[in-house]
């Protein structure tokens, strides 16, 4: 049991963890974007002075990862990685045409043992294929 907003006590629901990854790749590409910037509030000289910030780009699932979530990240296919990571390319239509969900049948995904969300945990054990039924 945990607080709600409210204060009181509710059922946290342990969501089930999934490994997701490409079919036929070792990579999975995600569209994202970053900038550095100077944070206004801190001294010069402070070593925190700029930060780096990160988006991941996102869109609605495919049927390969809508049953787990509606929304996933957008990819950049290879032949377009060049392209994509071009410091120069600053027209946004054509970053925006370098990005697209990936392909139907191209992810595989399948439950994987909640151990995953202790950082403590590591190793290749963490990836194995579990049934639904042992999450529980």
């Amino acid at each position: 049991m945990v607080p709600d907003r409210g204060g009181r006590q509710v059922r946290k629901t342990l969501k089930q963890p999934y490994y997701i990854h490409p079919a036929e790749s070792d990579i999975l590409p995600l569209a994202g974007i970053f900038d550095f910037w100077r944070n206004p509030d801190v001294p010069d000289d402070d070593p925190d002075a700029w930060l780096i910030t990160f988006c991941v780009i996102t869109t609605n699932a495919t049927d390969d990862v809508g049953h787990i979530h509606d929304r996933m990240p957008m990819s950049v296919a290879p032949e377009n990685w060049a392209d994509w990571f071009d410091p120069t390319n600053t027209d946004i239509d054509y970053a925006r045409s370098l990005m697209a969900p990936p392909a139907p049948g191209s992810l595989v995904t399948y439950p994987v043992s909640k151990a995953v969300n202790n950082v403590r945990n590591n190793g290749e054990d963490l990836l194995k294929p579990i049934t639904v039924e042992d999450a529980h």
